[in-house]
């Protein structure tokens, strides 16, 4: 495994993953009712070694179905634009596509990053 990308996380009771040693991006939603962040996602981007790079990106506006048919085909767009570039930076070890995953962008109502890249 070369990385790992959990998109609207909704985890059981685990919610503590400084085991895994890969970069690690968290793709989460701002209006997520059904696994809200404080609950979800950002226990678990926190719970991240910072030995490894790791991300966490919320697309503004978006709810948990972002990930699916069912979402704005804008929330679709940037959520597909972060995955596909964090899958060729550390798949493909490309370091041409880490620009791309910096935050800054209306678009993400928050972005944290830490580790070395």
């Amino acid at each position: 495994m070369k990385t790992v990308v959990g998109l609207t996380l909704a985890v059981g009771a685990q919610k503590e993953f400084s085991q895994l040693q890969v970069p690690t991006l968290v793709l989460a939603a701002e209006k997520d009712a059904i696994a809200p962040n404080a609950t979800y996602s950002i226990p678990v981007f926190q719970s991240l070694s910072e030995a490894w790079p790791s991300a966490y990106i919320e697309i503004a506006g978006a709810d948990h179905l972002a990930p699916t048919i069912l979402a704005g085909s804008r929330q679709r767009a940037v959520l597909g634009r972060y995955t596909i570039a964090w899958l060729k930076r550390f798949v493909d070890e490309d370091p041409r596509y880490t620009p791309f995953l910096k935050g800054g962008s209306a678009e993400l109502s928050r972005y944290w990053s830490r580790g070395a890249w």
